[in-house]
């Protein structure tokens, strides 16, 4: 004997499995990223690297002076900086320390000004991006003109 439709309860049972649903998705979703991050992430900051070193290389153009260097300063913490210095008879210059700890979903950053800020990883599809606001979702190069942009016009000013 089958059991008789009741709509309440029928509602109830498909709420209470959409929910499951969408938790085990959400679950399995987050899983992904974690392994997204993990893989792509050390890549992603070593091209970073490579493009900062070219933002700075390329800063002439410009009238600055760029410096970039890297180091490991930890078993499992990678830090980078790059300088930037006006030429002409009023110096300015600037600087902002990147510092990635290794399995970390965020580059923290801190200016000469004294700011501070992060660039979280972030997951599209089966891409990994740096955002500093969530919204926006920046490869390699654009991550490092985010970074060096502002540097350069505080600089030249």
């Amino acid at each position: 004997m089958s059991s008789p439709v009741i709509p309440w309860i029928v509602k109830l049972k498909t709420e209470r499995d959409t929910q499951r649903l969408k938790d085990e998705t959400k679950s399995t979703t987050a899983d992904l990223a974690e392994c997204i991050v993990s893989a792509f992430a050390p890549e992603f900051v070593r091209s970073l690297m490579r493009e900062l070193q070219l933002v700075s290389d390329a800063l002439p153009e410009i009238g600055c002076i760029g410096i970039f260097g890297a180091v490991r300063i930890a078993p499992n913490e990678e830090h980078c900086r790059l300088h930037i210095t006006s030429v002409g008879p009023l110096v300015r210059f600037t600087y902002t320390d990147l510092f990635w700890t290794i399995g970390s979903h965020t580059i923290r950053c801190f200016t000469f000004e004294g700011r501070a800020f992060e660039l979280g990883f972030r997951v599209s599809g089966d891409r990994l991006y740096l955002t500093d606001d969530w919204i926006r979702l920046l490869n390699p190069a654009e991550s490092a003109e985010r970074i060096a942009k502002p540097m350069a016009e505080r600089v030249l000013g």
